[in-house]
């Protein structure tokens, strides 16, 4: 007897914590960024394709796309295209609450300091 009281506890009790989580959803603002970038086809003989890269960063757009983000998406972004990219995201920052940055593709640490490759990468 005790265990099917243990587990409707569990259920009643998951079922307060999610009503109480969506109530403050909907309070919290929805002016999300979200910057998602996939480079798949490097143009250096030295950096190997990354066959998921693109399709990875297209499909996690189209979730936070679906979850109320602003999305601003890259795929094989030359150095040129990560400058736009992050101008274009720099002037949406003051306007957002929250910003989330993804990124699949090669890159490298030189004294410490982490870089990501575009695909112009020699």
């Amino acid at each position: 007897m005790r265990i099917p009281l243990l587990m409707l506890f569990a259920i009643l009790s998951t079922i307060d914590v999610r009503a109480a989580v969506e109530q403050n959803a909907s309070l919290q603002p929805r002016n999300r960024l979200a910057i998602v970038i996939g480079n798949t086809n490097y143009q250096s003989k030295r950096l190997e394709h990354l066959a998921n890269a693109v399709n990875d960063a297209t499909k996690l757009s189209d979730s936070l796309k679906r979850l109320n983000f602003e999305v601003l998406t890259g795929t094989d972004l030359t150095a040129d295209g990560f400058v736009k990219l992050f101008h274009d995201a720099e002037a949406k920052l003051p306007e957002s609450s929250a910003v989330l940055i993804f990124y699949a593709g090669h890159g490298m640490q030189v004294q410490g300091e982490n870089y990501l490759l575009p695909i112009d990468t020699p």
